[in-house]
Formats: C-alpha cells, sequence, structure tokens
C-alpha cells in the first residue's frame, strides 16, 4: 500500500475561447489595438539642438536646494582639526562621559564624517550589541593612562 497524497486525473475538457465568427470586425478590431499597443514604444528620447539647448541646465543637487531658516544656503564644510589635537579633545570628551554615538561626537566636534570616524576608531572601541549598541568607549590603554594617579 502506497503513503504518497498524489492522484492521478485525467482532463476529460478543454475549453478554449474563440469569437463565433473568425471574420469578426470588431473582434478583429480589438485585436489589432492591442498588438499595436504592446509593439509602439512609450517613451521616446530628442535631442535638443540650436537654442533650445541653450535654456537647458541640469537639475541641481539635493544639497543645493536645502535651505536653512535665516535663508542662506547650506552651513559650510567643517574643517579638519590637526589629528593630535582632534584625539586631545575626543580624550576629554570620553573623561566627560564613558559613551559616545558617532552623532553626539560629530556634534562635539564638528568635524568631517568620514575623519572623525578613523580618528576615533584608533582610540576607541565601538559596542556591537548591548545596552551600549553603536556607541564608542575608549581602549582598556588609554583609559588606563588617562586615569589621574590616585595616592
Amino acid at each position: 500500500m502506497s503513503t504518497s497524497s498524489s492522484s492521478k486525473r485525467k482532463c476529460t475538457k478543454k475549453l478554449d475561447m474563440r469569437p463565433k465568427d473568425a471574420s469578426d470586425a470588431a473582434y478583429a478590431r480589438v485585436s489589432k489595438n492591442r498588438l499595436e499597443k504592446a509593439q509602439s514604444k512609450s517613451r521616446f528620447v530628442q535631442s535638443v539642438v540650436g537654442a533650445d539647448a541653450a535654456r537647458i541646465a541640469p537639475l541641481p543637487k539635493r544639497s543645493n536646494l536645502v535651505r536653512l531658516a535665516d535663508g542662506g544656503v547650506t552651513k559650510p564644510k567643517a574643517e579638519k582639526m590637526e589629528k593630535a589635537q582632534l584625539t586631545d579633545k575626543l580624550f576629554g570628551l570620553f573623561e566627560r562621559r564613558t559613551f559616545w554615538s558617532l552623532k553626539q561626537l560629530l556634534e562635539e566636534t564638528k568635524q568631517p564624517a568620514m575623519y572623525l570616524r578613523e580618528t576615533v576608531q584608533e582610540i576607541a572601541n565601538l559596542a556591537r550589541r548591548g545596552p551600549n549598541n553603536g556607541m564608542y568607549s575608549l581602549k582598556d590603554m588609554y583609559r588606563q593612562q588617562n586615569k589621574p594617579a590616585e595616592t
């Protein structure tokens, strides 16, 4: 006795749909319109020549569209500090608090994100799990160096 649940069936009726009359004008029109619509291109490329080309300008970047509340344009780029000066500032911040997110460090130091991330990765560890996930804490070797001498 077989335990498989397959069943074999035989198709007894075949259902195809055709128009009543092959020379039916309405069906021929519908079929022709459907075929033409499927074959037509929906997008076209136009080349602009002459005086029209001078009027067309590329779309502005999104950063150029952002306006500040006072009506000025976007903030100027942050200038890089020297690496030693930045590390000193970071050590000072880590003395204030143990854990910092990159966003908080960016606000405090006002440095470019990639430059700050590179510098922070040299002196701090990124917590990957736990309650301080995504936050930096000072590496153990620097934490011991920066502690004040206890007498």
